[in-house]
């Protein structure tokens, strides 16, 4: 078993600057900041797996097509200065899994979930004297994120939670300042304000902004847990789908909370319950 250190954290500020998207969905504005107590603990590997990731390779590799302008949005928003700036030519420490020790419920048992987020690029097969390795897919979990105050549908217990999908784990590199945090790179999707009450799920779909993807760099800690989305099929599955890129081609998705009992407590027991 691999050593892990874990990042804690007693009291967390939980919020985004989300701005309005080009479809016209309303999303927290700026400073709408809400207290929320330390909800997980996470863990990673003590030592990345890709310890020098380019721009390039963050680009193509994990889609993030933003990523120098959101960190630099994100460290500006959050006042944090680099001892210097970075540039096309920076390189980032990755991680492929986020492990996620969940406050247990009550209800269902004393212990602790575990739970993984895995964000890891393409690999692709190798033919060696050791024999075949077969490619792998890419995979980017899809996580619930506390993102702070709005008004809608959700003005209880799911009140300002945001599904989004994450596209890589990362640090900063030490070479660049002493900001230890870690962050990830995230795309966002629709406020969860279209429910479904015949299936008890709540219907959403990418967001997007300036035409293109909706996306940002968030601290990990604001990530509650990752989550399940069933692709919405319509009247006939289309069968050009599969498992490792429906995400990328469904048009909209069911927040499922059957997978799991931690999935049913918040997203169906909680919200249901008077509040």
């Amino acid at each position: 078993m691999p050593k892990y250190t874990a990042k804690k954290q007693e009291e967390l500020d939980v919020g985004q600057n989300i701005d309005s998207n080009e479809d016209g969905e309303e999303e927290p504005e700026e400073n709408q900041w809400v207290k929320r107590p330390q909800y997980q603990t996470t863990f990673v590997v003590k030592k990345p797996p890709f310890p020098h990731v380019t721009i390039p390779s963050i680009t193509q590799d994990f889609g993030a097509s933003q990523f120098l302008a959101q960190l630099t949005l994100f460290l500006q928003e959050q006042s944090i200065t680099l001892h210097k700036p970075l540039t096309e030519w920076t390189t980032f420490p990755v991680y492929r899994r986020l492990h996620l020790s969940l406050p247990p419920i009550a209800e269902v048992s004393h212990a602790s979930p575990n739970d993984l987020v895995i964000a890891t690029k393409h690999q692709q097969g190798v033919i060696s004297l050791q024999g075949i390795k077969k490619p792998v897919p890419a995979k980017f979990s899809t996580v619930l994120v506390c993102v702070g105050v709005e008004e809608g549908i959700l003005d209880g217990p799911l009140k300002g939670i945001h599904i989004a999908q994450v596209r890589m784990i990362f640090n900063l590199p030490d070479t660049h300042g002493a900001f230890h945090e870690l962050l990830v790179y995230v795309h966002w999707f629709k406020p969860l304000r279209k429910y479904s009450t015949d299936l008890g799920m709540f219907q959403t779909s990418f967001s997007s902004q300036n035409h293109q993807q909706h996306a940002s760099v968030i601290p990990v800690l604001h990530i509650l847990h990752s989550c399940h989305l069933i692709p919405l099929f319509g009247r006939a599955a289309n069968p050009t789908w599969v498992s490792d890129t429906v995400l990328n081609s469904s048009p909209s998705f069911y927040l499922n909370p059957y997978l799991r009992q931690y999935d049913f407590y918040h997203l169906r027991e909680v919200f249901t319950l008077p509040h």
